[in-house]
């Protein structure tokens, strides 16, 4: 598996391949690691008995949950990860291989949905912009998904926002009109 953003976007640990490209971690290791952590972590109590971790059934696209955030990179909106180690440099995800690709397609939705309004992404040292994270959530077992989005009140009511993103996210999505403001 392979994606344009590995050894950038947080979302993946990498490590330099052989030929000195950013690779993921092979799973095993990964794997290996998280049980080695857990292991240090519950150290000091009395654990009767260890077992090994077990391996998700699925090595890519098995994210359940990613809260993604919106940007401001030459003027002009993204939508993605934070970059690695960085807080104000959102890497525009195009691939993703932690999520379905039905989820990436909704990124791109609401990409192209912000973009027709004219709407801007959070600039996190200027502290401005309207549009600030997207959490997507996905049933693995039963295909619904989730969108829940962070934005200021220039998007407009829930009502509002809802009626133009329905036809950005699809008849899949139901809205939710929680609103304070």
């Amino acid at each position: 598996m392979t994606c344009e953003h590995f050894g950038v976007c947080g979302g993946c640990r990498c490590e330099p391949s052989a030929e000195g490209r950013p690779r993921p971690l092979p799973y095993s290791t990964e794997l290996a690691q998280k049980e080695e952590r857990v292991r240090t972590l519950l150290g000091a109590y009395s654990v009767g008995e260890w077992r090994p971790m077990i391996p998700a059934p699925e090595e890519w696209h098995y994210r359940n949950k990613m809260e993604y955030a919106f940007g401001v990179w030459d003027e002009h909106l993204v939508l993605g990860l934070r970059e690695t180690g960085r807080f104000d440099h959102i890497v525009d995800l195009q691939t993703c291989c932690l999520m379905s690709p039905e989820s990436l397609e909704v990124l791109k939705r609401v990409r192209q949905w912000a973009n027709q309004l004219g709407l801007t992404g959070y600039h996190r040292r200027r502290h401005e912009g309207d549009l600030r994270y997207l959490v997507l959530r996905e049933g693995k077992n039963t295909g619904q998904r989730m969108a829940v989005l962070i934005a200021t009140s220039k998007v407009g009511t829930p009502a509002e926002a809802g009626a133009q993103s329905d036809s950005a996210l699809g008849s899949g999505f139901r809205r939710n009109d929680v609103f304070e403001g």
